[in-house]
């Protein structure tokens, strides 16, 4: 391939859009190989070909990357006021994106925040509202662990308990069934309930963190 002294920017341009679905490694390849070249083309070219670069980014899982790049897409965005691009809102897509991103690099406090701007501009937006979930669930994955961690403590003493009952009590002492039943019941429906109710105490969380940001 030429440099940038050999091959005129649009004559580039040309060369992407004659690729033939291209895959998400080609457009990376291609943007950064003519990185340089690329930045003195007209601004509807270079977002074009920039925007499909970070959206190859995000689909490889190349986060840290993305996260890097996102930021002049979002400040063009906005500065050259452009509402909609390719059927969509191009504004609440790219900092969707750079909110799940922050997700997967580890980050749930910086990506609730940009939670929270999403779902102030639009109440409705079922991804954001997931992705407030999923960020509490990380927030509280420690917690979360231990916790079920215990019912299924629980949930494995009712299956020695169950064991001693029928190897041992049913033969032995058939007097001291009832008390055995309710023990192996107690610890089953314990073990079960606390496992259940750790899921339901994060989802019940997001539901007032994501009525509290739309109002």
């Amino acid at each position: 391939m030429f440099g940038y002294s050999q091959v005129h920017p649009e004559t580039i341009y040309r060369d992407y859009r004659e690729l033939e679905d291209p895959s998400y490694t080609d457009i990376i390849r291609f943007f950064e190989h003519w990185s340089a070249e690329l930045h003195y083309l007209d601004f509807e070219h270079y977002f074009e070909i920039y925007h499909d670069y970070l959206d190859a980014l995000f689909e490889t899982a190349n986060y840290a990357q993305f996260l890097q790049k996102v930021d002049w897409a979002i400040s063009s965005i906005i500065e050259h006021n452009i509402f909609e691009y390719r059927g969509k809102d191009i504004f609440l897509y790219q900092i969707f994106r750079k909110a799940a991103a922050l997700l997967h690099i580890d980050q749930p406090n910086e990506a609730l925040r940009i939670c929270k701007e999403i779902l102030r501009l639009q109440p409705h937006h079922r991804a954001a509202k997931h992705l407030v979930f999923n960020c509490l669930k990380s927030q509280y994955q420690k917690q979360i662990i231990c916790v079920k961690s215990a019912g299924a403590v629980l949930l494995l003493l009712s299956s020695v308990v169950i064991f001693i009952e029928l190897m041992l009590v049913q033969k032995y002492a058939p007097e001291h069934l009832i008390t055995i039943r309710g023990i192996r019941n107690v610890l089953f429906v314990f073990g079960l309930s606390i496992i259940g109710l750790t899921d339901l105490f994060v989802k019940v969380q997001s539901h007032l963190i994501t009525k509290q940001f739309v109002n």
